[in-house]
C-alpha cells in the first residue's frame, strides 16, 4: 500500500484543484491571496518578503492553471490542448528572443488570461454552435498570431526582435507593409503559417465534434475572476510581449497623450507675426542633457573631459558664459521654457506661447529637428509637441516610456544631419537643432564600450548582474565608477559636438553654433537631478556661441555684447530671446531684457531664479567660486570686452 500512496496524494491535489475551480468560494479566497501578496512585492519590492510573496504567488497560479486543466479535460481538452501547446510554443519563442529571465509565470498568467477570454466567448455563444465555432477559430488564431509573427521574423532574418521592429511596423504606411511582404515572404514562412492555420483549424473541429458536457457559469466566471486578478496583479510583461503588444498599447496611449498637447497648443498660441529680412543664412542649436560644467575642463575641470571645447574657446569666435544655470533640473520643465517665449520672468505659460520653431518659420526659415530623445511618453511628449511643427523631424530614438534607453549613441545623429545636408537650400534660411542623449543616466549607456577614457571597465550596458547592483550601491567605489562613466559621457559629447560642428561648417552661409543641456546633474554628491533633492550643481550648467565671421562683420552690436556678458548670470528660460537675437528674426513678444546678444540685457543677481521661480540663483553658495574655477581653461579668452 505504500507505494502508491504518493499517487494518491497526488490524485487528490489535482481533485482538490479541480474542485477550487469550480467554486467560487475558493476563488474568492485565492483572489483575496493574489491581492495580499501583491500589496507585499509592491510596499517591500526587495528582500524575504519580497521573494516569499513571489514564491507563494507562483504556486497559486501553477495550481489554478492544473486545476483549469483537471475541471475542463472532458468538456474543453482540444481548446486546452491549443493553449498548451501555444505557452510551450511562446516560452520557446521568448526563451530565443530575450532569455530565460521572466519566462515561466508571464506566459501563464497572459496564456490563462486568454484562455479566460476563449471561455467566456465560447460560453456566451453556447445555444448557438455555429457562432460559436467561428467565433472560437477566430480567436484561436489571433491570439498566437504574434508569436508565429515573431517566430517567422526569427526564421527569416536569423536575429531577436526589438522594440525597433515594432516601431518600424506601427511607423509604416500600407504600401510600405505590402511592399515588405512581397519582397521577403518565402517557402519556409509560407509552410510555418500553413503548418499554424491547420492547428487551429484541426483543434477547433475537434473541440466542436466531441460530446462535450456542459461547463457552468459558476466555473466560467470563477475562472475569468481569477484570471482577471492574476492579469493585473502579476503580469510582469516578459521581453517579448514588452516589445511587441504592450509597445504598441504604450505608442498609442503616448501618441493619443501627444496629440492632446499638440492640439491645446494649436488652440492657445496665438497667430505670430515674425520677419527675416536676410537669406541664405544657417543657425546651429544643439541641446544636450545632465550635462554639468563642473565636469568640464572647459570650465577648470581637472580632468581633460572637453578637448576639443577646450581649443575651441582659444578662438575669438567662440564665447563661454561662466555663470549659464538651468531653469529646471528635470527635462520637460526646463525646456518646455527655454523652446517657447514663456520664462520664469514673464508670467506666460508654455501651452500658450510660441515656440523657436513655430517664430523661425513665421519668419521664412526651413526647421529641422534631429533627436536621440525618445518621441513619446510621459517625459518626452511636451517636447515632441514643439519638434514635431518642425519642417523635418528625424528621431533615431524609437523607445516609448522607456526612460534613458536609446537604440544609438548620440554619434548616429552626426550621420544623419550629413544625410540631411543635400536637402538643405542655401537660398533659404535655416534653422536645425539636435538633441541629445548627452549625459542622461545610466551614464555608461551613454557612450560606446571601446570609448572609454576615465572608467576601468568597458560600457556597463552589457554588464552581470552583479555590475547593475554595484551601480546602485551608495559606495566610495561605486560612486567613482559613476563619476568616471559620467566624465566618459562628457568627452563623448564633446566628440560628438566637434563632428555636428564639422558638418555645420561646410553649409553655406553657416552662421552662428549654440550649444547647452537641458539642465545639469548632481554627480558628486550621487543625487542625479533629484527636484527633491535639489543643489545647486543640478543647475550649473554650460553655455557656448560660435560665431562666423559674416556674423560678426554683420552684426557687430550683437557679438559685442554677447562677449560683455560672457560672466553675466543666465538661465537657460531665456534661450528663446537668444536665439531670436542671434537669427534676427522680428517678434513681437521678443523681450531684448532677456537676451544675452543684446545690449539692453537687463538679468542680474538678485533677479535670476531657476526651479521655475522657487529658488533664487543668489543663493548659490559656489558662485564665487565657480568664477574662480571657470577663470582657469585651457587656454584664456584673448578678445578685449
Amino acid at each position: 500500500m505504500r507505494e502508491y500512496m504518493p499517487q494518491n496524494f497526488v490524485a487528490r491535489i489535482f481533485v482538490f484543484c479541480g474542485d477550487a475551480v469550480g467554486n467560487l468560494k475558493i476563488a474568492g479566497v485565492n483572489i483575496l491571496l493574489l491581492f495580499l501578496l501583491h500589496r507585499v512585492e509592491r510596499y517591500a519590492p526587495n528582500g524575504p518578503f519580497a521573494f516569499a510573496a513571489g514564491t507563494v504567488a507562483s504556486i497559486l497560479v501553477i495550481g489554478w492553471t492544473v486545476g483549469i486543466f483537471v475541471r475542463l479535460r472532458a468538456a474543453r481538452l482540444p481548446m486546452l490542448g491549443f493553449y498548451f501547446l501555444l505557452l510551450a510554443f511562446g516560452a520557446g519563442v521568448e526563451y530565443y528572443n530575450f532569455g530565460y529571465h521572466g519566462l515561466i509565470n508571464p506566459w501563464l498568467v497572459l496564456i490563462g488570461s486568454l484562455f479566460a477570454l476563449h471561455l467566456v466567448g465560447s460560453g456566451l455563444l453556447e445555444k448557438h454552435p455555429l457562432l460559436q465555432a467561428a467565433f472560437s477559430t477566430i480567436f484561436a488564431a489571433a491570439a498566437g498570431f504574434w508569436v508565429f509573427a515573431v517566430f517567422c521574423y526569427n526564421l527569416y532574418f536569423g536575429v531577436p526582435i526589438s522594440s525597433q521592429v515594432s516601431a518600424a511596423v506601427l511607423g509604416t504606411t500600407l504600401f510600405e507593409a505590402r511592399e515588405f511582404i512581397a519582397d521577403n515572404f518565402d517557402y519556409p514562412i509560407g509552410v510555418v503559417l500553413l503548418g499554424y492555420t491547420l492547428i487551429v483549424l484541426a483543434l477547433n473541429f475537434a473541440q466542436y465534434r466531441v460530446n462535450r458536457p456542459h461547463v457552468g457559469v459558476s466555473t466560467i466566471s470563477a475562472i475569468a475572476i481569477v484570471a482577471l486578478v492574476q492579469l493585473a496583479c502579476f503580469h510582469k510583461p516578459a521581453g517579448l510581449y514588452a516589445a511587441t503588444i504592450g509597445y504598441a498599447f504604450t505608442y498609442f496611449k503616448q501618441l493619443r497623450a501627444l496629440h492632446a498637447i499638440e492640439r491645446a497648443r494649436q488652440d492657445a498660441v496665438p497667430s505670430i507675426s515674425a520677419r527675416k529680412l536676410a537669406k541664405g543664412e544657417t543657425y546651429v542649436l544643439v541641446i544636450g542633457e545632465s550635462q554639468a560644467r563642473g565636469h568640464m575642463s572647459l570650465y577648470g575641470y581637472e580632468r581633460k573631459t572637453t578637448p576639443w571645447m577646450d581649443d575651441q574657446v582659444c578662438s575669438e569666435n567662440w564665447a563661454r558664459f561662466t555663470h549659464s544655470y538651468s531653469n529646471y533640473v528635470q527635462t520637460v520643465p526646463a525646456l518646455s521654457l527655454a523652446l517657447t517665449a514663456a520664462n520664469q520672468y514673464n508670467g506666460k505659460n508654455y501651452i500658450a506661447s510660441p515656440s523657436i520653431l513655430d517664430v523661425a518659420r513665421s519668419a521664412g526659415f526651413r526647421t529641422y529637428w534631429l533627436s536621440n530623445q525618445q518621441g513619446l511618453g510621459t517625459y518626452d511628449n511636451p517636447i515632441t509637441a514643439i519638434a514635431n511643427t518642425a519642417d523635418v523631424y528625424v528621431k533615431i530614438n524609437h523607445r516609448v516610456d522607456g526612460g534613458s534607453l536609446s537604440d544609438f549613441p548620440d554619434i548616429e545623429l552626426v550621420s544623419r544631419l550629413r544625410d540631411l545636408k543635400r536637402q538643405i537650400n542655401p537660398d533659404e534660411n535655416n534653422l536645425i537643432v539636435l538633441h541629445l542623449m548627452g549625459s542622461h543616466q545610466d551614464y555608461c549607456r551613454r557612450f560606446p564600450s571601446n570609448f572609454s577614457r576615465f572608467s576601468d571597465t568597458p560600457n556597463s550596458a552589457h554588464a552581470g548582474t552583479a555590475g547593475w547592483f554595484d551601480w546602485f550601491a551608495d559606495t566610495a567605489s561605486a560612486r567613482r565608477k559613476k563619476t568616471d562613466c559620467y566624465d566618459d559621457s562628457v568627452a563623448f559629447t564633446d566628440l560628438v559636438l566637434s563632428q555636428i560642428f564639422s558638418e555645420a561648417k561646410q553649409l553655406s552661409g553657416f552662421r552662428a553654433f549654440v550649444y547647452l543641456p537641458d539642465h545639469a546633474e548632481g554627480i558628486d554628491e550621487g543625487r542625479a537631478h533629484d527636484p527633491q533633492m535639489f543643489t545647486f550643481e543640478m543647475t550649473h550648467i554650460p553655455l557656448i556661441v560660435w560665431l562666423s565671421d559674416a556674423f560678426t562683420k554683420a552684426s557687430a552690436g550683437r557679438t559685442a555684447a554677447l562677449r560683455n556678458h560672457r560672466d553675466a548670470v543666465w538661465t537657460n528660460d531665456l534661450l528663446y530671446e537668444l536665439i531670436l537675437g542671434l537669427t534676427g528674426i522680428e517678434a513681437e513678444d521678443y523681450d531684448p531684457r532677456y537676451d544675452l546678444s543684446s545690449e539692453r540685457y537687463s538679468l542680474d543677481w538678485d533677479s535670476a531664479l531657476t526651479q521655475h521661480g522657487a529658488k533664487k540663483v543668489e543663493a548659490d553658495p559656489t558662485r564665487l567660486a565657480t568664477s574662480q574655477r571657470s577663470s582657469v581653461s585651457s587656454c584664456q579668452q584673448t578678445v578685449s570686452r
